[in-house]
């Protein structure tokens, strides 16, 4: 597959994400600093993430979400990021590059 037709296999696929999730959506970029805070949002709330600008390189403060490293508590599904316990809800989705 060339550059040109994965291009056009990534923005199509990111077009039906966007329009699948519709307005839950959360749009965050992995450049802002401040991106944390709509994943820990979406974390608890069950709403989608499409993290945008990704590098190779992952910020290794993704990692608890990526591998889904939960425990539960008292019932509830926990997520641990940074010093930060967050119930985690079934629902979250996330979704690179879009």
């Amino acid at each position: 597959m060339s550059h040109i037709e994965s291009s056009k296999t990534l923005s199509f696929v990111c077009r039906w994400i966007k329009e699948t999730e519709g307005s839950n959506l959360i749009v965050a970029q992995a450049d802002d600093p401040n991106y944390m805070r709509s994943m820990e949002r979406a974390l608890r709330m069950g709403d989608p993430v499409a993290l945008t600008k990704v590098t190779e390189e992952l910020d290794p403060s993704l990692r608890p979400i990526l591998l889904r490293e939960t425990f539960t508590r008292l019932g509830h599904e926990i997520i641990t990021l940074g010093e930060t316990e967050i119930e985690y809800n079934q629902n979250f989705r996330y979704d690179f590059q879009c």
